[in-house]
């Protein structure tokens, strides 16, 4: 598989768009690049007939089932 020709196509230009985002502090604008960004690593796992490894967009925080002040008790 060409992985760098897809990612070259496919992912640079959507990171592009994030970091764009992120540099101009837009909150709409980063979501949207994200989602987009996310779209456009699935297309490049089918492509690359990876399909099997899907990218999701979170729904919650990653550190959400985790207690940090368990260990201040």
């Amino acid at each position: 598989m060409p992985v760098a020709q897809l990612v070259k196509a496919i992912i640079t230009p959507a990171l592009k768009n994030v970091d764009a985002a992120i540099r101009g502090k837009n909150v709409t604008n980063f979501k949207s690049a994200y989602t987009t960004l996310t779209a456009a690593c699935n297309s490049c796992h089918l492509a690359s007939q990876h399909e099997f490894v899907e990218i999701k967009v979170p729904t919650a925080h990653p550190f959400s089932d985790q207690d940090f002040a368990a260990g201040q008790r």
